[in-house]
């Protein structure tokens, strides 16, 4: 898994944390990310998730290559004291 970009954003409400991230991952270990996103803690949910070849050649020349990755992840800040 390759991660390119991850940039966190602050327009959200006060206690939320976006998370945008670009990644080269298979499809398989996409999978087992996204379950493990959802289902761990802290709590996050996938908000937005694009998914393509990495590369027209990648497509060609086998069918379960590498895929290029845009989501976006959602959370809560726990405040200390909160």
């Amino acid at each position: 898994m390759a991660l390119s970009g991850v940039e966190a954003a602050t327009r959200e409400a006060p206690d939320d944390v976006l998370v945008q991230a670009t990644l080269e991952i298979s499809l398989d270990a996409l999978q087992a990310l996204l379950y493990q996103l959802e289902t761990g803690t802290p709590y996050l949910t996938v908000g937005s998730l694009s998914v393509r070849p990495a590369s027209p050649a990648a497509q060609r020349s086998t069918p379960d290559g590498p895929l290029r990755v845009s989501l976006t992840l959602r959370g809560q800040w726990r405040r200390a004291g909160a």
